[in-house]
């Protein structure tokens, strides 16, 4: 027994130093790339990104940080160093070190109840992998950050889930949404931060691209929808039920066609599988919020129904894509098929066509199959895992109640549809914010699996 609590003191003893030995790293790192703003940053936030939850348990504490800061952060370019705004980057620095503890702390107990988690870190440890092969720019640390945090927010999510409501979560997400919604409608009735495409003035909130904010939206109307019908007070219900108007509203005026389409694929999921009573609110809402958009139109000369005629009857994206595919597809050698030619080779490709003009791919598949070859699939594991099981869920298992998993399932599919065409996904709080709904979710189920004795119907 006492050789066992010293051996127990010897591995608390190695992790903690190997902790210090990873945040002096960091520290170096960040001097190099900050400066001296980069000390001051890492100095401050310190004891609000590691001491405070690390000691105290404060899980929550880095999920709202994640959600609701870290993007707005994003606004503020004017005080971006490389690119990259300091804050974020301390802030990624310091989480790091906490998320090897709590991986440490938590991993076979979270492996064991939410198992796509180990395919975040086979993915996550990719990443990390390509950034020491050779001529990997510095700035590639920001995408290792992006699933090492992501890891951090699926483990703090289990562990606040333990003792917390889930609804509180849901409820932090939901403010982010409805802010991000006020941010944009300010942007189109004032003009700043619009981002005019194809003539078309588009609003992008606080996620830096009209596409992103379309995306977002997708993956939260489940979320939102679920809250609705699952609200126990009126209060909730007028709250969640705003929240889904005006988020409806603002994908219209970021007049995304892919973001069109997956609204309409939601739509007519839920329309099917929602109570009669939820239907006809549906049916009468879809009626009054078309009435609204054509008031809103007509008082403030927006254009509205105008510019989704043009945008959606213009082609031109669309193609330019194709032929980003197309050269993209010709230029892979054979030989990078396993391994992928390394963090963002696709768009330091795309960087050598500049009449191209753009070095976005626009195709998760397409785009982490050059990077990451074929062990890209890792990344795509991490949602059909869990798809799976909640396909189960509606299909299989004598659940309590099998429709409450047709919207983790909806949120997921919304993942594979934006991946055709776009590259939202990998914005870091779309990603968060998909992670986190999917791990509740999830925990739900297994609650209830357990509770039911993991029965099959015949």
């Amino acid at each position: 027994m006492e050789y066992i609590l010293q051996l127990e003191k010897q591995q608390k003893y190695k992790l903690f130093w190997s902790v210090i030995a990873m945040t002096v790293l960091l520290f170096l790192f960040s001097v190099l790339f900050l400066g001296f703003n980069g000390v001051l940053l890492y100095a401050f936030l310190l004891f609000l990104t590691v001491i405070t939850p690390l000691f105290l348990g404060r899980y929550a504490f880095f999920i709202i940080l994640w959600v609701l800061f870290v993007s707005y952060f994003d606004l503020f370019k004017q005080i971006k160093v490389g690119g990259t705004n300091p804050i974020n980057f301390a802030i990624a620095a310091f989480s790091t070190p906490f998320t090897i503890i709590l991986v440490y702390k938590k991993f076979h107990e979270v492996v064991k109840e939410l198992p796509y988690v180990k395919y975040l870190m086979l993915f996550a440890l990719i990443v990390f992998l390509n950034f020491f092969r050779y001529g990997t720019s510095l700035n590639s640390f920001v995408e290792i950050f992006k699933y090492f945090i992501a890891l951090l927010m699926v483990f703090c999510t289990y562990s606040y889930l333990k003792t917390n409501p889930a609804e509180n979560i849901f409820k932090w997400i939901n403010i982010f949404m409805i802010t991000n919604c006020f941010a944009a409608f300010f942007q189109r009735l004032t003009g700043f931060g619009l981002m005019i495409v194809e003539g078309v003035p588009r609003i992008q909130g606080f996620l830096g691209h009209p596409n992103s904010l379309a995306f977002a939206i997708n993956i939260f109307l489940p979320v939102a929808t679920y809250q609705f019908i699952n609200a126990k007070t009126k209060q909730q219900k007028i709250l969640w039920g705003f929240s889904i108007v005006i988020n409806l509203l603002t994908l219209l005026l970021t007049f995304c066609k892919i973001g069109y389409i997956a609204l309409l694929f939601c739509l007519l999921v839920l329309f099917l599988y929602v109570p009669v009573k939820i239907k006809k609110r549906m049916f009468f809402s879809g009626i009054a919020l078309f009435v609204l958009i054509i008031l809103i139109n007509y008082l403030f000369n927006l254009q509205i129904v105008e510019s989704i005629i043009n945008r959606t009857a213009n082609n031109d994206s669309f193609i330019w894509r194709l032929t980003v595919w197309k050269l993209l597809i010709a230029h892979l050698n054979p030989s990078s098929y396993l391994l992928g030619n390394g963090i963002y080779s696709a768009s330091n490709y795309m960087a050598t066509m500049p009449l191209l003009g753009n070095q976005f791919i626009h195709n998760v598949y397409i785009q982490y199959f050059y990077e990451y070859g074929i062990l890209s699939i890792f990344f795509f594991l991490i949602f059909l895992n869990p798809a799976i099981k909640f396909i189960k869920a509606v299909f299989v298992y004598k659940v309590k109640d099998r429709k409450t998993y047709i919207f983790p399932l909806l949120i997921i599919a919304q993942v594979f549809i934006n991946c055709l065409t776009d590259h939202s996904i990998l914005a870091k709080t779309i990603l968060f914010i998909t992670l986190i709904a999917i791990t509740i979710f999830y925990m739900q189920l297994n609650d209830e699996l357990k509770a039911n004795s993991l029965t099959k119907t015949k």
